[in-house]
Formats: C-alpha cells, sequence, structure tokens
C-alpha cells in the first residue's frame, strides 16, 4: 500500500518498515489478533525489527514517517465500548416432537 497515513483502516494491521530496519506495527482497534500474528510474521520475513502501538497511541515519528497525521478508513462503532446487557436464559426443547 502507498506509506501514506491515508491508508490505514482501523479494522486491520500494518506494517510499516522505516531505514536500518527497524518499523513498527500498527494495530487498529477492529484488528484480530491473526492478522497481528501475519503482521509479525511479515515483519519477521523483512528482517524489520519492530515496535508495537496501538492505534491512538502513535509517536510522532511514526506519522512524520507516513508524511504526517491524516484521516483514515475507521468506524465509529469502534469508538465506543459495547453495552453489557443482563444475562439471558435461552430454552431450546424437542418436548413438542421439532426442534424449532
Amino acid at each position: 500500500v502507498d506509506v501514506d497515513a491515508n491508508s490505514l483502516n482501523s479494522n486491520d494491521v500494518f506494517v510499516l518498515k522505516l531505514p536500518q530496519n527497524s518499523g513498527y506495527i500498527w494495530v487498529g482497534k477492529g484488528a484480530s489478533q491473526e492478522e497481528e500474528k501475519g503482521a509479525e510474521y511479515v515483519a519477521s520475513v523483512l528482517k524489520c525489527k519492530t515496535l508495537r502501538i496501538q492505534e491512538g497511541e502513535e509517536p510522532e515519528e511514526f506519522w512524520n514517517s507516513l508524511g504526517g497525521k491524516k484521516d483514515y478508513q475507521t468506524s465509529p462503532l469502534l469508538e465506543t465500548q459495547a453495552e453489557d446487557h443482563p444475562p439471558r436464559l435461552y430454552g431450546c426443547s424437542n418436548k413438542t416432537g421439532r426442534f424449532v
């Protein structure tokens, strides 16, 4: 992808390789553990010593390397915590002769 902050997406993980084989693994708020593991593998193949950073905790060097902080693909749903709901019990039975 283009080396630009616009390329980021909150649902994904990105590896930013810098000169001298340093870099970052940027973990978006909606990223999965599998995506994180995949990024770690990519960084190892690139022989890149990376620092793992969470979305929202980026150091200035990260943004400078991408040409400055800019808007990127995200979702407002990732900004709010899911509301807890009270426990619910669902009965599943075949006592009527049908399981539906």
